[in-house]
């Protein structure tokens, strides 16, 4: 008679393993994932020239079945929770993506968990898919712009057409005297403003928030209605 703990740690046998692979393949196969669908893979794309990252759509093709693997997920996630590897196991296949813009076809290695989860075994990360037939509804995002984006954007943009802060500078100290002190106060309020509501946006997402473009141009939104009320 063998106890149950004894039942439990119990080394599965090969034919307990195929019945597992079978179950995940039909599982996958219910969800569309099949040998020859057509499904769509979201990358992260950094334009260099701009400092920018925007979400783009590469198309693909699932061909052919590869095999299962177990693989240790070392993740900045697990790292930082300072938690163990974890070991997932992926259905895996080839995938041709087709050419898109400066990026040419290429075949990845990609494998899907039981679920339906796809991840990229080369890149070593989980990555959104769909399929092509849901590309019509997907919404194309802004790229996500931060304040380092701004400035480095704004660095480029001095060395080709010379500092900005530098022509302004030059351009104030032309102005009368009373002008001159009229604009330096004006941009004191402005200033004081906007550094007071970064630091209510900071207090309420935490120190660590990377400010966005579109929080600074919320910012300004609201800055300009105030303004046009004569309440700043």
């Amino acid at each position: 008679m063998m106890l149950a703990s004894q039942v439990k740690d119990k080394a599965p046998t090969k034919r307990d393993l195929e019945i597992e692979d079978d179950n995940m393949l039909n599982s996958l196969k219910n969800q569309g994932l099949l040998e020859g669908a057509l499904i769509a893979v979201k990358w992260d794309v950094l334009d260099k020239e701009a400092g920018l990252t925007s979400e783009v759509w590469f198309k693909g093709k699932i061909k052919n079945f590869l095999g299962f693997e177990i693989h240790l997920l070392n993740s900045k996630v697990f790292k930082e929770l300072c938690k163990p590897l974890v070991p997932e196991r992926f259905a895996t296949f080839s995938l041709d993506y087709e050419e898109l813009d400066e990026f040419p076809a290429c075949t990845k290695k990609i494998g899907f968990t039981e679920n339906g989860k796809m991840f990229d075994l080369e890149e070593k990360e989980y990555l959104s898919w769909i399929f092509q037939s849901e590309l019509n509804n997907v919404q194309t995002s802004d790229p996500e712009v931060s304040i380092s984006d701004l400035i480095k954007e704004q660095e480029l943009l001095d060395e080709e057409f010379g500092c900005v802060h530098d022509e302004g500078l030059s351009a104030f100290k032309m102005l009368p005297h009373e002008k001159q002190i009229s604009l330096a106060l004006g941009y004191r309020e402005f200033a004081d403003y906007v550094k007071d509501k970064l630091r209510e946006i900071q207090a309420k997402k935490g120190s660590e928030h990377v400010f966005t473009g579109k929080e600074i141009q919320d910012l300004l939104a609201d800055l300009l209605a105030k303004k046009e009320q004569d309440i700043f």
